[in-house]
């Protein structure tokens, strides 16, 4: 028997009514009359009675209901299983990704991906910096997207989009009351001399993510090495921490603003250029990509480049006002 009259008969029974059962099931009133009559003449028997015009099961259309759930049942199953056989046979590409990044990125990348290459399963691994570059080494990820530097030379990359840096601090810290802020924004952060991070407390994240890693080259850049006050998992959590404190930290320009804390915070650079990171995708050198790959790399290019422009930045650094 066909499914499809359990469920005629199923949402008769739910309306009470074959006009409004007809339009739930998107059909018209005589073809579900007509499909009605076509299964009680099959089975020889009535499975509904008529009382002031609302259809009633009898005895035997609510056997028929409750065994004809069960086949329903059993429809999902199989659907679910031979779907669930057909994704195994799809071949699979594995990005790694930093989680902040993924959050961005990850709900606009998969649809796009998945309508370019729907014969592909797109798998993503999250991770930091170090760990990424890791799984690329072992074969566990086919891409991973991160930031310069990459530190090997068994990786080839191609660039998605830039990814300014600043160091930021809330505006009632105690390094932020050394400068009249009135000209400071993250758009125009103060030039300083490095000399007066010296004794600035920062927050950090762990070593091997990849804003530890801009940090620890910006303070080998200004011969310095300031005091880490606390070390962090997320980056995220350091910059709202840093919002509210007196410790500084390192960020790119885009977190204070999808934070939405940008206006809680003062911006400063230690050279007239701003250090960027460059956001990129990068996989082993000896690997040759697949068209589903390119294609991924293609599309992950297009969303980080459309994320900056969400989040435009066109910086112009300013002289330190001092009070």
């Amino acid at each position: 028997m066909n499914t499809d009259y359990i469920r005629y008969v199923k949402m008769i029974a739910q309306e009470g009514n074959v006009s409004r059962a007809a339009a739930a099931l998107f059909i018209s009133q005589p073809a579900l009359l007509k499909a009605l009559n076509k299964i009680e003449a099959r089975l020889k028997i009535k499975l509904f009675t008529r009382e002031k015009r609302r259809m009633i099961l009898t005895e035997a259309g609510k056997v028929f209901l409750a065994d004809g759930d069960k086949i329903l049942d059993l429809e999902d199953i199989l659907l679910k299983n031979m779907e669930a056989m057909s994704e195994e046979k799809k071949e699979t590409v594995t990005l790694g990704i930093p989680g902040e990044r993924g959050a961005n990125m990850l709900p606009l990348l998969i649809p796009l991906f998945h309508k370019a290459c729907p014969d592909y399963r797109l798998k993503t691994v999250e991770g930091y910096s170090e760990m990424l570059k890791n799984f690329l080494l072992e074969g566990t990820i086919d891409l991973a997207l991160y930031n310069l530097p990459v530190n090997t030379e068994s990786l080839v990359w191609q660039k998605l989009a830039d990814d300014y840096v600043v160091i930021g601090a809330s505006k009632h810290s105690r390094f932020a009351r050394k400068f009249d802020l009135s000209q400071n924004s993250l758009h125009s952060p103060y030039y300083i001399s490095p000399q007066l991070l010296k004794n600035a407390e920062f927050n950090l994240v762990k070593k091997g993510r990849g804003t530890r890693r801009v940090a620890e080259q910006i303070f080998a850049a200004a011969k310095i090495h300031p005091p880490i006050y606390q070390e962090y998992d997320r980056h995220q959590t350091l910059v709202r921490v840093c919002s509210i404190t007196d410790q500084l930290c390192v960020t790119p320009c885009h977190t204070p603003l999808q934070l939405g804390i940008a206006d809680d915070m003062c911006f400063f650079t230690t050279e007239r250029d701003l250090v960027n990171r460059q956001v990129i995708i990068a996989w082993l050198k000896e690997r040759k990509l697949s068209e589903a790959e390119k294609k991924l790399i293609a599309l992950a290019q297009v969303v980080a480049q459309k994320i900056g422009r969400e989040d435009p930045c066109s910086f112009q650094v300013a002289d330190a006002i001092f009070r």
